[in-house]
């Protein structure tokens, strides 16, 4: 609340800034990869006494942050288990975006319906996935779903309370490639469909990324491809 107040202008300039940076301090402490992180964390776990005329801009914060009994810098995650393929590698997959936006695409329903059955007749003889996640506020709840019509498979799994919307669209790519891999035999591929550009685009991404998710289905795609099964992602 207090957030929303200081980016309304309807509070002192003192005030606001304190908020403010009050919210980058405890965002930054989250971002592992951030060049910041170190001497802030620093600084906020170390009692140190400045001269008046030298106190770092952080102090008057940090002080603040203490007093609510706020946890910014929790303690830094262990790097990430997965080392192959090498993060600066883009994962070998193909991705076709769909080319019209969600309004565009409800409001022209017969035109969504041919362009995605031109879609699936490119998939050929490779094995159709479906995913999804959702978030439902009202019960706490995170959800994400694998549907994979040839193979007669409806699965849906429920994430942690404090997983978000995104977290529960990789987590569906993750379980769909987790389910095809597992099979008895090397498909010649698998499609999926996804209505979450940002996971695509984080999947593809070669910048750091503290979600474990991402590393999983980069893995899961890299191991499924050296058996001869090719990912496409749409």
């Amino acid at each position: 609340m207090e957030i929303l107040y200081a980016e309304s202008s309807s509070e002192p300039i003192s005030t606001r800034r304190l908020w403010l940076a009050s919210k980058y301090l405890i965002k930054l402490g989250h971002k592992p990869y951030n060049p910041a992180l170190t001497l802030a964390r620093s600084a906020f776990l170390n009692s140190i006494v400045y001269p008046p005329r030298s106190t770092p801009c952080p102090s008057d914060t940090i002080l603040y942050l203490k007093k609510l009994d706020c946890e910014a810098f929790p303690a830094i995650p262990p790097s990430s288990r997965h080392h192959y393929p090498p993060p600066s590698r883009p994962p070998q997959y193909q991705i076709a975006w769909f080319p019209l936006s969600k309004k565009a695409a409800v409001s022209n329903k017969t035109r969504t319906a041919e362009i995605f059955n031109g879609l699936l007749q490119n998939t050929g003889d490779e094995i159709v996935a479906y995913t999804d996640g959702s978030r439902s506020e009202e019960h706490n709840t995170t959800t994400c779903a694998v549907v994979i019509p040839s193979l007669n498979i409806n699965l849906a799994w429920t994430l942690p309370n404090l997983s978000n919307i995104f977290s529960a669209e990789l987590q569906g790519i993750k379980q769909a490639l987790k389910l095809v891999y597992n099979l008895d035999y090397s498909p010649l591929g698998i499609s999926i469909f996804t209505d979450s550009n940002s996971s695509i685009q984080a999947i593809s991404s070669t910048a750091p990324s503290d979600n474990e998710s991402i590393a999983e289905i980069r893995e899961l795609i890299d191991s499924l491809l050296s058996s001869g099964t090719r990912t496409s992602l749409y």
